[in-house]
């Protein structure tokens, strides 16, 4: 047994291999993959252990994470539509990510769907009130939306939070909302 015990990806490949529906050993084997520098195999792993034992907080987590990171990497190659489906999944699973909503919020704005994205942000928000990123994107949501002065309202609460409002923006919703 010693080549199976030789580190953790090979006794963790090899539990899966000899074992069935084993959630704890796929989900062990997502993170040995994860600290091998492989995560979409990593994340196939997360996947299969909560199909296995959906609700186990571990491997929520973990898959909540790995998703995380893989809408990140989406976003970078400009693939927004695909990073906005597995951003869905990372915040449906895992603890309250606000980081998660905001980034799902800036995928769901840049494919157009204003509405979601505002929702995105409103719940990045919600979850953490001083991240002034997720009120800025409030504020762009709204204003897009044709609601200049709950965008300028967001825009504040940006500005409140030390995120860098765009002074011009600014400008443009005050005037906007006088009228």
């Amino acid at each position: 047994q010693i080549p199976v015990w030789h580190d953790g990806l090979t006794l963790f490949t090899h539990a899966v291999a000899v074992t069935h529906d084993n959630f704890i050993a796929h989900d062990n084997l997502g993170v040995e993959l994860d600290r091998a520098g492989r995560p979409d195999e990593a994340l196939a792993q997360y996947w299969e252990a909560v199909r296995i034992r959906p609700g186990d907080r571990n491997s929520e987590n973990n898959l909540a994470r790995a998703a995380f990171e893989k809408g990140q990497r989406l976003l970078k190659e400009e693939k927004p539509d695909d990073a906005a489906a597995i951003l869905r999944e990372s915040v449906r699973h895992g603890t309250p990510n606000a980081e998660a909503h905001l980034t799902l919020g800036v995928a769901l704005a840049w494919t157009g769907r204003i509405p979601d994205a505002l929702s995105a942000f409103d719940a990045a928000a919600r979850i953490d009130p001083q991240l002034g990123a997720a009120h800025l994107g409030r504020a762009q949501a709204l204003y897009a939306l044709g609601r200049p002065k709950d965008a300028l309202r967001a825009a504040l609460q940006a500005r409140a939070t030390n995120a860098p409002v765009d002074p011009a923006f600014l400008a443009t919703l005050e005037a906007q909302a006088r009228q």
